[in-house]
């Protein structure tokens, strides 16, 4: 064999390096997942994201206490506009002998009674900064008989900037109304101007007016806000709050309040960056099932994107709890995560039609899980960057441990690694290869030559011979077995000549000689 074969020792040294190094490596993952989980068990790492939902719970609670805070003014502002109009309305009819239900009988003093009413409304709006302002009157202009059933005289002014107090020339229009009364005042009409309502199936009409006139005695305290629609005949979509008109005989002789349309619910309520991406706000009717987005605002264009007012979405079903947060189910098969806050805005004794408002937070799941799994990295990456450091280490100190065994270990020649049983295993597997093979040869020969002997004794023989082996005497072998010694001398003759021998010493040299031999090569080498 040539000076760059590769002896034992070299072998020996290589898996006596892997296996250590892959001990240490172990136990510095071990360490560090012992450490991982001692942080999740005391709170020290928490897989839930902590500070987002702190974050994500204080700004519903913002947003929601802002919008009930804006709802409920709108409703004490409504109540005053009613009780202003119905007196002033009165006022005006009492000067002309005439009774608010005797207006459908006088269409021609519906005009002048809205023009009468026009400056009211006007400051209510400015004052409200709401993004609209009507009365509607129980009565109607109109001389066709299938129209006079659904058409209803009234005024609509709509404010295109209600951040601002004082706007454009243009930042006040007439939606609905007669058109003498803006032309009478310079006031520009809007575009999808109309000259009355239309309110067929109109909830926030006819409702506010039943409610009067089955509870007389709270009359004046009624006021409901009703689910976000569109306009009819117009584009213009907003969630109206709506009061009755009522005399001081307690007849109801039609309604008025305020709007809030989608865009000025997107403009005001936009939530802060620091939560997750693509979280927006809805301010939507609710029932026990879930949440109805058709019939809401809702902060975010996607919704406005998959058809008019949202009406691609439809309603949201409750459908399980994740990390203290909701899970939401739309219609389409999309999901939604987040939470949402009854407002307190409309009366306990609800009507039959009317709807309770929440106000909700929510995120796309899509866009909730891609955070989720974010954090999760974000939690991984400390632990894999202390099990990276812990294996290193590990290799280091191992490499350092290893170092004065293998710096004196060669594959060659002697060697020693201050250890004793370390220096006898390597002078046996530094021995050379040629004269290790021609070993194990030999004493395999001399081993298989002592067998074959021993298999021709007898089985007397061989207990006496087995016995021999363990260095008994004579008398001992007589004893064990329970014959006379003068039988054991036979057996002891007869054992010497089948095996070569002449004594027991020399045969417990040859045995012993045989186990050194084995212990030093392994099993004999087979002959061919």
């Amino acid at each position: 064999m040539n000076s760059s074969s590769t002896g034992p020792g070299d072998a020996l040294r290589r898996v006596l390096r892997l296996k250590l190094y892959a001990f240490f490596a172990a136990s510095a993952l071990t360490v560090a997942a012992v450490v991982f989980m001692a942080l999740l068990l005391t709170g020290g790492v928490s897989l839930r994201d902590r500070r987002g939902r702190l974050a994500f719970d204080n700004e519903l609670n913002r947003l929601a206490a802002g919008t009930e805070r804006r709802l409920g003014e709108l409703s004490a502002m409504t109540l005053q506009l009613s009780r202003m109009i119905s007196r002033g309305a009165e006022q005006f009819l009492s000067a002309k002998d005439l009774s608010p239900d005797g207006l459908m009988r006088r269409p021609e003093l519906l005009e002048p009674l809205l023009a009468s009413q026009f400056d009211l409304l006007m400051l209510s709006l400015q004052r409200s900064r709401a993004t609209g302002a009507f009365m509607i009157l129980n009565a109607t202009a109109s001389l066709r008989l299938q129209e006079a059933v659904t058409s209803r005289s009234g005024l609509y002014l709509v404010n295109w900037a209600p951040d601002f107090v004082n706007g454009s020339a243009l930042q006040y229009q007439l939606l609905r109304g007669p058109a003498g009364i803006a032309l009478d005042r310079g006031f520009a009409m809007e575009k999808e101007w109309g000259m009355e309502f239309d309110v067929q199936g109109a909830d926030y009409f006819s409702l506010p007016q039943s409610r009067a006139e089955e509870t007389p005695e709270e009359a004046e305290h009624v006021c409901l806000w009703f689910p976000a629609a569109s306009v009819r005949g117009t584009a213009r979509r907003a969630m109206l709050c709506a009061a009755p008109l009522v005399d001081s005989q307690g007849n109801a002789f039609g309604v008025c309040g305020f709007d809030l349309t989608d865009l000025y619910f997107k403009r005001t309520n936009v939530p802060a960056s620091n939560i997750y991406e693509g979280a927006f706000c809805a301010l939507v009717p609710i029932d026990e099932t879930g949440l109805d987005l058709s019939g809401g605002l809702v902060s975010w264009r996607y919704f406005v994107d998959e058809g008019p007012g949202g009406a691609g979405v439809g309603k949201i079903l409750r459908t399980a709890s994740r990390e203290g947060l909701t899970v939401y189910q739309a219609e389409d098969g999309s999901g939604l995560v987040g939470a949402h806050r009854i407002l307190r805005v409309q009366p306990t004794n609800l009507p039959e039609g009317a709807r309770d408002f929440a106000f909700a937070l929510l995120v796309p799941k899509e866009s909730y899980d891609a955070a989720s799994r974010a954090r999760a990295l974000r939690l991984a990456l400390p632990f894999a960057i202390a099990a990276g450091v812990g294996v290193l280490l590990s290799l280091c100190l191992s490499r350092l441990y290893l170092r004065p065994v293998l710096s004196g270990w060669g594959s060659d020649g002697p060697t020693t690694a201050n250890a004793q049983e370390l220096d006898e295993l390597a002078e046996l597997l530094n021995a050379h290869p040629d004269d290790a093979r021609r070993t194990a040869g030999v004493m395999g020969a001399e081993e298989r030559t002592f067998n074959e002997r021993a298999a021709t004794l007898s089985p007397a023989e061989r207990a006496v011979f087995d016995l021999c082996l363990q260095g008994c005497s004579a008398g001992d072998v007589a004893s064990a077995l329970n014959i006379s010694p003068n039988t054991v001398k036979t057996h002891n003759r007869n054992i010497f000549a089948k095996m070569g021998v002449s004594s027991q010493r020399e045969l417990l040299t040859l045995y012993i000689g045989i186990l050194k031999a084995r212990r030093r090569t392994g099993p004999p080498t087979p002959t061919a």
